[in-house]
C-alpha cells in the first residue's frame, strides 16, 4: 500500500494495524509485502564510479517499519529495565551517541594526563561492525536475555525471510 494511501486512510487504518501487528508476532510471520526491501545506493563522497563511495539505504514498507520500531522499543525497554547493557554501551541507545562516547573518552584521557599516567590508545573504525553481526549469535543472545519464544521466532523470521532488490534510477534488479 503506497504511503499516500496510508496517510489518507490513517484514521480508518489506525484501529486495524495493532491487530495485524499482534497477529504477525503471534504467528511469527510477516505479510509478504513487508518482507520486500528496495535497496538504493546513496552517494557519499569521492569518485562516483567506485562502489565503496556509496551507502546502501534500505526502503521498506511503512507498516513494517512501525512494527520494527515497536519491537525495538520493547526490547530496549527490557534491556534498560533489567540493566542488561553496561553504562559505557553507547550504540543504538537513547541519550547515548558518538559525541557522548567521545566526551567520556576525552574525560578519561585528561584525567590520566593530569595524574601523569601513561596511556596506550588504539582507535578502531567500527562503522560497519553492525553489518557483520552473525544473525545466529544475535538470536542466541536475545534469547539469553529473556526475549520470549513468540518474539524470538518473529525476530528470526524478520531477520531471515527477506527479499532484496537494488533500485537505481528507476531500474531494479531481480529479488534475491
Amino acid at each position: 500500500m503506497p504511503n499516500k494511501i496510508l496517510k489518507k486512510l490513517a484514521i480508518q487504518l489506525a484501529p486495524v494495524l495493532p491487530i495485524i501487528f499482534q497477529q504477525s508476532v503471534e504467528t511469527s510471520t510477516l505479510p509478504d509485502d513487508w518482507r520486500n526491501t528496495n535497496m538504493t545506493p546513496i552517494f557519499k563522497k569521492g569518485g562516483s564510479h567506485e562502489a565503496a563511495n556509496y551507502s546502501p539505504v534500505s526502503l521498506t514498507y511503512v507498516c513494517c517499519k512501525l512494527l520494527e520500531h515497536i519491537a525495538c522499543s520493547h526490547i530496549h525497554a527490557n534491556l534498560d529495565k533489567y540493566n542488561i547493557l553496561i553504562p559505557i554501551q553507547h550504540g543504538f541507545r537513547n541519550r547515548h551517541s558518538c559525541e557522548s562516547q567521545i566526551l567520556i573518552t576525552l574525560h578519561d584521557l585528561m584525567s590520566y594526563f593530569v595524574k601523569k599516567i601513561t596511556v596506550d590508545v588504539a582507535f578502531l573504525d567500527l562503522s560497519k561492525a553492525f553489518n557483520t553481526v552473525p544473525r545466529d549469535k544475535l538470536l542466541h543472545k536475545i534469547s539469553h536475555y529473556g526475549v520470549n519464544a513468540d518474539q524470538h521466532s518473529w525476530i528470526r523470521n524478520f531477520l531471515t525471510s527477506r527479499h532484496l532488490r537494488v533500485v537505481v534510477n528507476g531500474e531494479h534488479s531481480d529479488k534475491i
